[in-house]
């Protein structure tokens, strides 16, 4: 009985710190880069999984497709003026912006994740 309820702890502990989502770059050992349904799908996973992460929309592309902003927080503030306020650092990063080149994205998602983690 004490060793069931040992194995019970230990799981519920483990979903409870589950890890946020690994990256189609770093899954295929850095030879794959995600496409845009991906990627978008990847960051709306980092946002449910994250307190740290809020992703929204902010318009549409030039090609029809929704832009996205994705705040990454400390202190679980997602408001600009109120970070401006505060005095805080904004850092924008613009990736995607020319096919093909995917070096960005993958660069963005991985810090971003790795930031939330720490």
């Amino acid at each position: 009985m004490k060793f069931l309820f040992t194995t019970l702890l230990l799981g519920s502990l483990s979903l409870a710190h589950a890890q946020l989502p690994k990256t189609q770059f770093e899954e295929s050992g850095g030879k794959q880069s995600p496409e845009y349904p991906d990627i978008i799908r990847w960051w709306q996973q980092l946002d449910q999984q994250s307190d740290y992460v809020k992703m929204m929309p902010m318009g549409m592309s030039d090609a029809g497709f929704p832009l996205h902003l994705v705040l990454v927080s400390a202190d679980k503030d997602f408001s600009i003026p109120s970070l401006k306020k505060k005095n805080k650092r904004i850092i924008l990063v613009m990736n995607g912006i020319h096919p093909g080149e995917p070096d960005g994205i993958d660069a963005s998602m991985l810090l971003c994740r790795d930031i939330a983690e720490n």
